[in-house]
């Protein structure tokens, strides 16, 4: 949180069209936008929110930036607000997949022997 405070002072005053201000703007985007995606509580006004500061941070990445590729997790970030909308703060629900996955490790057949596995 210190560099949005120090680039604020520095960068904020500056022209609209400089570099160093469409880099700050840009970043306030992503920072408003992981503010809503972490809070512990949403709405569906939240989540349009969080959308609408998604699609306009990965355009400035693609307007600053224009020899980089976006990956397939910047897509995935647009259809985050879905996620938020039906299932509500990522608190509650960030970990589901993972946990899954710690499931079915721990249902696989040892038969006491830990290391190399061989099917």
């Amino acid at each position: 949180m210190h560099l949005i405070v120090t680039l604020g002072h520095k960068w904020e005053s500056l022209p609209t069209d400089t570099c160093e201000y469409q880099l700050f703007s840009n970043l306030c985007n992503l920072i408003g936008a992981t503010k809503i995606a972490t809070g512990w509580s949403i709405t569906v006004a939240h989540a349009e929110e969080f959308r609408h500061l998604m699609l306009k941070y990965l355009s400035g990445l693609d307007s600053l930036f224009p020899m980089h590729q976006l990956t397939p997790y910047h897509h995935i970030s647009i259809h985050l607000n879905e996620l938020l909308s039906c299932f509500g703060p990522t608190m509650t629900w960030h970990c589901w997949v993972f946990e899954r996955y710690n499931h079915m490790v721990q249902n696989i057949e040892t038969n006491g022997r830990f290391g190399l596995f061989l099917c």
